[in-house]
């Protein structure tokens, strides 16, 4: 018994390497323990160094044509159940690592990946992130821009307000689209003899909550500016199945 969990964790390590460039992984280890580190690099160093290369080749095996990770594949539950780790514990290290070894990824691709499992609640929109550097980006850009985060206990979905996701949609529009967006949205607030915001650098947090705010919160307004736009985009096909126009 014990040695077919030995052939299966090896058959799992080889198809998972398979093609991966262990030449330039132990180069890495070399140099974490020749640079003047040797005897001294930590166990969570070294740790952390193997997590690296075992992200970084989930990554290259289970990463879609347009550069989108399978976040069912790369799940906590599932990495933990591979390495024999708690999940929490997989996800405290995919924070470190990414800040040690930061990859690179278009966060926005991602969201719209997992827009199949957003749901509306109320004037809201529950946003479920399995991976928690997806959910730290989403959150950095909402915050950047004024907003704030509501955190449910488990850490694993992030819900927020109406304008919030609209900026993040605003982002994953095209030149022509984000001028009509914001055209339309200055439109409402003139027609409501409210204030006219420029919008090369402006607080889009503060147009997005006047419009609504000028339009007596009537997602009606929003939903039909949000039709105008090219529905072909993710976010905006999304939008409009949460908030429909009738």
């Amino acid at each position: 018994m014990k040695g077919a969990i030995v052939m299966q964790q090896s058959e799992r390590y080889e198809e998972l390497f398979e093609g991966y460039d262990k030449a330039s992984a132990f180069d890495q280890i070399a140099k974490l323990f020749f640079d003047r580190n040797f005897g001294t690099a930590t166990k969570s160093e070294i740790e952390l160094l193997m997590f690296h290369f075992y992200m970084d080749a989930l990554i290259k095996k289970h990463k879609a044509q347009d550069g989108v990770l399978d976040y069912t594949a790369s799940s906590d539950y599932n990495m933990g159940k591979q390495l024999g780790l708690p999940q929490t514990t997989v996800r405290t290290l995919k924070v470190k690592a990414q800040a040690r070894y930061p990859e690179r990824f278009d966060w926005m691709k991602s969201l719209a990946s997992i827009q199949s499992n957003i749901r509306q609640d109320g004037r809201k929109v529950i946003i479920p992130v399995r991976d928690v550097n997806l959910l730290l980006e989403i959150k950095n850009y909402i915050v950047e821009h004024g907003g704030y985060i509501e955190f449910e206990s488990t850490g694993e979905f992030l819900k927020i307000r109406i304008e919030y996701f609209l900026m993040l949609m605003y982002e994953t529009l095209e030149i022509e689209d984000r001028k009509k967006f914001v055209k339309e949205m200055k439109k409402r607030l003139q027609d409501n003899d409210s204030e006219e915001h420029a919008f090369e650098h402006m607080d889009r947090k503060q147009l997005l909550e006047d419009v609504i705010s000028a339009t007596s919160g009537s997602l009606s307004i929003i939903t039909a500016i949000v039709d105008m736009l090219n529905p072909q985009n993710a976010l905006v096909k999304l939008f409009l199945r949460l908030f429909p126009t009738h």
